[in-house]
């Protein structure tokens, strides 16, 4: 088993490189022609590794690129932020199917209007970088809305999101929200969820379940207190479990070969086994 890494060094330079299960240094490509803020990574079922990511140092600006498992890259796909001015686009994660590379994050508009019209951006391109489709969809009511993670389970993809408010974004409102779409970018639902009285939650990454659901792992919130919130949600959207435990600032999660979800914060690493059960 071989895992991927993928950073910037600070100074403007892409770099990706391969290790195995045990650490050891397979190999390691520094790009000097891209100034990449990578946000999410993907093997691809060719075993193709793809990133999605900003331009360093231009606002709003996103790029996905495609690379071999050797690291050599295959296509770029990029958004000009002037072409589309007053559009702003971020990518923030991404799936890959066999098909198709789906990534998603937020747009709006760079404009003097109130309140700032926030939507979910999801993109889809082929294999080989091509468009496919794109859909945006405004929030239900007149909210901030930030992508946390992104799944592709049970044959539809599965986004969640933070809510904040207009007029103070950096604070979050309670619960979060999952959508779902089809891979063909078609709508299925959308569903808000609630976290307990005080908590306010963010949402985190998403990791596929085998029966089409999701695990999420999350960040809350509340007097000065910080926490992590993971939980299971069905394939029809019901919440099979959901717990708040220690650790904040949730930075990934993954389903691992024990069958064991496992949720990397700052302070700690949690697992739970399918149940929620530590």
């Amino acid at each position: 088993m071989w895992n991927q890494e993928v950073l910037s060094d600070g100074l403007g330079k892409f770099w990706l490189a391969r290790l195995t299960a045990a650490g050891d240094l397979v190999w390691q490509i520094k790009y000097d022609d891209l100034h990449l803020q990578p946000f999410g990574l993907e093997i691809a079922p060719d075993g193709d590794i793809v990133v999605a990511g900003m331009i360093l140092n231009i606002v709003s600006s996103s790029e996905v690129h495609r690379f071999t498992g050797d690291g050599a890259l295959l296509w770029s796909a990029a958004q000009d932020p002037f072409d589309e001015y007053p559009t702003q686009t971020s990518y923030h994660n991404l799936a890959v199917d066999a098909h198709a590379v789906y990534v998603v994050g937020q747009r709006h508009e760079d404009t003097d209007d109130l309140p700032i019209d926030h939507r979910v951006h999801l993109r889809a391109l082929s294999s080989d970088g091509a468009p496919l489709w794109q859909f945006d969809r405004p929030p239900p009511d007149p909210v901030r809305v930030s992508v946390g993670g992104m799944a592709l389970t049970g044959g539809k993809l599965v986004v969640s999101l933070s809510r904040h408010g207009v007029d103070f974004p950096f604070e979050p409102l309670p619960g979060y929200s999952l959508v779902t779409f089809d891979t063909a970018g078609g709508e299925l639902s959308w569903t808000d969820y609630s976290l307990p009285a005080p908590w306010r939650g963010g949402a985190g990454p998403l990791v596929a379940a085998e029966d089409g659901g999701v695990f999420l792992a999350g960040g809350a919130v509340s007097e000065g207190q910080s926490v992590q919130h993971v939980a299971r949600v069905g394939p029809d959207g019901a919440v099979l479990w959901s717990k708040l435990a220690a650790g904040h600032g949730v930075r990934d999660a993954l389903l691992a070969p024990d069958d064991r979800f496992y949720v990397l914060t700052e302070t700690a690493i949690t697992s739970y086994d399918p149940n929620g059960s530590p």
